[in-house]
C-alpha cells in the first residue's frame, strides 16, 4: 500500500486500484485496470500523481485530483518483471525490470508536460535482480541486487520544461543527448561488499619477510557512478 495524506492505494490481482481511507479503512473507491498491478504504485513529488506499472508491457499515470489515469506507456516489459515499485527522482521515474536469468535492467523514465511518464532517458544493466526499489536521495539514486552490486547515481534536472543541453562525454568528444550529469566514477572504501569472487591470500615464502597487501579486493570496493546514456 502507498500513503498519501489520509489517503492509502493498494493494487490488487484482481486489476482494481483502491483508495482507502487510512483512519477508517474504508474504501473510497477504485479504478478498474486491463490487467494485474503487480506492485504499490509511486506517487510523484508534488503528491498529484501516482504511477504504476502493469504486470505486463505498460506503465500508468494516474492523476490523484481526478482519481482517472491519464496516460499509459507501452515499455514492452514481459509478464512478472517488474517486482519492486517504481520511484520518483527529481522530476523522471526510474524502474527496474527483471528480464534476465542473473540481471536486471535500470531504467530512467522522462515525464511529459501532463506529467505522465513519457519516453525512455537512459538505462544501464546490472548484475543481478532487483528485490527492493531504488533508494531515492534527493538528486541521488542508489540501488542494489541480490549479487551484491550497489551503484549510485546522480540525476539532473529539466531546465525550463526542456531537456539539459547536451554534455561532453568524458571519454572523448562525442555528446550524450541524454539529460544526466557527466560521468564521473570515485571509490569508496570501507566494509567489505559481498562478491561472488574469491580472492587470493598471499602466504609468507620461508626465509624471507612476508608484506601486508595494499591493495584492496573487488569485493573491498564500491564504486559510484552517474548513469550513461543509451544513446551514444
Amino acid at each position: 500500500m502507498t500513503i498519501s495524506g489520509d489517503h492509502g492505494f493498494v493494487p490488487t490481482k484482481s486489476s482494481r486500484l483502491y483508495a482507502i481511507d487510512v483512519k477508517s479503512g474504508a474504501i473510497m473507491g477504485y479504478l478498474k485496470f486491463t490487467q494485474p498491478l503487480p506492485v504499490a504504485p509511486t506517487i510523484d513529488r508534488q503528491k498529484t500523481r501516482i504511477y504504476a506499472p502493469g504486470d505486463q508491457a505498460v506503465l500508468y499515470t494516474i492523476s490523484l485530483t481526478e482519481m482517472k489515469c491519464t496516460g499509459v506507456n507501452y515499455l514492452g516489459h514481459a509478464p512478472g518483471s517488474i517486482r519492486v515499485p517504481l520511484v520518483a527522482v527529481m522530476d523522471k521515474v526510474a524502474l527496474i525490470e527483471n528480464d534476465g536469468v542473473e540481471t536486471s535492467h535500470l531504467r530512467l523514465m522522462g515525464l511529459d508536460d501532463k506529467g505522465a511518464i513519457g519516453k525512455q532517458l537512459a538505462d544501464r544493466r546490472l548484475t543481478g535482480l532487483a528485490a527492493s526499489p531504488p533508494i531515492v536521495t534527493g538528486r541521488g539514486m542508489v540501488v542494489a541486487t541480490d549479487r551484491g552490486q550497489i551503484e549510485a547515481y546522480d540525476v539532473g534536472y529539466r531546465q525550463g520544461g526542456e531537456p539539459a543541453q547536451p554534455r561532453r562525454h568524458a571519454r572523448g568528444n562525442r555528446r550524450s543527448a541524454c539529460p544526466l550529469h557527466q560521468p564521473r566514477t570515485a571509490a569508496m572504501y570501507g566494509s567489505p561488499i559481498h562478491s561472488s569472487r574469491n580472492t587470493r591470500s598471499s602466504r609468507p615464502t620461508t626465509g624471507s619477510r612476508s608484506k601486508k597487501s595494499k591493495t584492496t579486493s573487488p569485493a573491498q570496493r564500491l564504486i559510484i557512478r552517474s548513469f550513461h546514456s543509451a544513446t551514444r
